[in-house]
């Protein structure tokens, strides 16, 4: 009974310090079998398709979560249908401004960026990321034409 009990600690502790020694490789492995399997597993969620649970001018939402950067609660990771003039587009990082809020397109959007131009009413709908104090404005992502 001793024999098997000391074969036994003596096999826990070889487990233990293989683990010890190789566990940035064995986290590496695992982070590796995750970020490929995730994907299929968990889908991302298609904004474009969703509901908007709030609908306002870009304004309103500039203003909005402006008084709300204390608690960002109330709109950060909510999906906003934004309405108004583009006042600038940059084709390059695909983001399109109406004035203070500055909405990243979406990949899929992408190719329609080309299709507006500054002083066009448009509507998109995204989810609220931030307001970024910085550049005094609501950063806006995953942003679609509606």
């Amino acid at each position: 009974m001793k024999k098997r009990s000391k074969v036994i600690l003596s096999i826990l502790a070889i487990i233990v310090v293989v683990c010890a020694i190789f566990y940035k490789a064995l986290i590496a492995f695992f982070m590796g079998v995750m970020a490929n399997v995730a994907p299929y597993i968990w889908k991302a969620k298609d904004v474009s398709k969703e509901k908007a649970a709030y609908t306002m001018a870009a304004p309103d939402l500039y203003n909005a979560v402006k008084v709300d950067t204390a608690t960002n609660k109330k709109y950060v990771g909510q999906i906003v249908l934004v309405t108004g003039s583009i006042s600038a587009i940059d084709s390059s990082s695909h983001i399109i401004s109406l004035n203070n809020v500055a909405c990243a397109l979406d990949s899929t959007q992408i190719p329609k960026i080309s299709t507006v131009k500054v002083g066009d009413n448009v509507k998109l709908q995204g989810v609220v990321a931030a307001y970024n104090d910085l550049l005094d404005e609501v950063d806006v992502n995953q942003c679609s034409f509606k």
